[in-house]
């Protein structure tokens, strides 16, 4: 699948990639060098760019124009034999290649138009905007063939395949032939139709959850009433949450403390010297807790009833609050426990361990869908 969206952005990218868009983004990427280092490893095309980009900024940068001068016309020869090479090759998709290498010469026609000290080293920059346009029916039909025989195959990974094939050809040329159409053929084959059955339990509805969990293209969730003469491929049942809580649980802790205060400051012929006071003080601790335990099924079978996934989700939930009864000098006893001196017993509010267990289910449910559903 991410292979798939991968496949879509590249495609996509060099007949976005147009003007100053395009040099933009790709100075932007480039940085600020002077391209020497690209240029002593046989990269022209990039010293070009992080050439053009560096005159940009310093207009009279001697190191970047000199290798704008010796770098342009070997990045625009390079790219010429590629073109050659893979037109004589005959490879795969070698029409939308050659496009591709032809932007990338419009990419530094542009770069070098927008600097007004790179086109004064190279005055009459070449581009090859006719050639790309040319070349847009040929690049079309061999995505739109390719795409034809990955639909043919009648497999839903194929006919992923197909409809960015379908797509690309789309792209190139608007509408071309049946492209549109054959992108919706292409989608209904390879989409996963899921039926979702939630059984409710009291307030909380983890339907939400499901139907939002995975948003892909290629995946579609329906609700039992949403289902009409839709081809079902799985159906996904999540069983109503169990749900026990304990009574509350109150532990007492008994705690003495002695420690050295700091009361004041008295000067002596040394130098001032603090003045400490021993005190003490003790502490009831009190602890109480209540625990919650909260389990649901969910269920995944193809539309046949083969089972896919049959499991418990869990969620273990605690509500835990501390006070304190002290006596004798607070200033003995830690700070991490001084604030609870004085606070009253308090209360857990009778829905506090629902809500917590039911988010908690909420989200392991929406990493449970996101988990299963990555591997179609």
């Amino acid at each position: 699948m991410k292979a798939t969206r991968n496949l879509l952005t590249t495609n996509l990218f060099f007949f976005k990639m147009k003007g100053l868009y395009a040099v933009f983004i790709i100075l932007l990427v480039c940085g600020c060098t002077s391209g020497k280092k690209a240029y002593n490893k046989g990269d022209y095309y990039n010293a070009v760019l992080k050439a053009v980009n560096r005159l940009r900024k310093n207009p009279n940068h001697k190191a970047s124009s000199d290798i704008l001068r010796k770098s342009y016309q070997l990045a625009v020869n390079t790219v010429e034999s590629d073109v050659k090479n893979l037109i004589a090759a005959d490879a795969p998709f070698k029409w939308k290649q050659v496009m591709e290498k032809y932007n990338s010469i419009n990419v530094l026609y542009e770069a070098i138009r927008a600097s007004p000290s790179a086109l004064q080293i190279i005055p009459e920059p070449v581009n090859r905007f006719d050639e790309v346009k040319n070349l847009k029916e040929k690049a079309a039909e061999e995505s739109y063939q390719a795409g034809i025989e990955a639909l043919m195959k009648s497999t839903r990974n194929d006919a992923k395949k197909a409809y960015f094939l379908f797509q690309d050809a789309n792209n190139f040329s608007e509408r071309y032939k049946e492209s549109i159409e054959m992108m919706e053929k292409a989608k209904d084959a390879a989409t996963l139709r899921v039926v979702v059955e939630v059984r409710r339990y009291s307030e909380i509805n983890f339907e939400p959850t499901i139907l939002n969990a995975y948003p892909d293209m290629f995946i579609k969730f329906y609700k039992q009433s949403e289902v009409t003469n839709e081809k079902i491929d799985q159906y996904l049942t999540l069983h109503p949450p169990d749900f026990t809580q304990t009574r509350p649980i109150v532990e007492t802790f008994e705690k003495q403390y002695a420690d050295s205060v700091k009361t004041g400051e008295v000067k002596t012929p040394k130098g001032t010297v603090p003045v400490y006071e021993q005190v003490k003080g003790s502490m009831t601790l009190y602890k109480k807790t209540v625990t919650a335990v909260s389990a649901m099924r969910l269920v995944i079978t193809t539309a046949g009833g083969g089972a896919l996934r049959d499991g418990k989700i869990r969620s273990d939930q605690a509500w835990i609050r501390e006070w304190a009864t002290c006596r004798g000098d607070k200033r003995a006893i830690p700070e991490k426990y001084r604030n609870l001196c004085g606070l009253s017993e308090p209360f857990m509010s009778d829905t506090f361990l629902v809500n917590a267990t039911a988010n908690d289910l909420n989200s392991q449910l929406d990493k449970a869908i996101k988990s299963f559903y990555r591997q179609f």
